[in-house]
């Protein structure tokens, strides 16, 4: 999945339907491998509902956070460093 796609609708719209048909998925597509994701894993090993209940809230409240990528610094060349 691309950074460019964590701030827009359809990125949230595709994690709730990935949510609702396997939890766990919901939760990679949008936040990636973490501790969001193997929480949800064990409740959805104990039972299908609250892994979907944890996903959806997630999913819903919890913006991701960025993978790396900072968009508002300058490159070399536009600052005019050579260097």
């Amino acid at each position: 999945m691309c950074c460019c796609f964590q701030d827009r609708p359809c990125n949230e719209i595709v994690s709730l339907i990935c949510a609702y048909l396997l939890p766990p998925l919901g939760i990679w597509w949008r936040f990636g491998c973490g501790m969001n994701l193997c929480i949800s894993i064990v409740l959805t090993c104990c039972a299908y509902v609250p892994g979907v209940l944890y996903s959806f809230i997630m999913i819903g409240c919890v913006p991701p956070k960025g993978r790396g990528v900072d968009s508002s610094s300058e490159s070399d060349c536009e600052s005019g460093s050579r260097w």
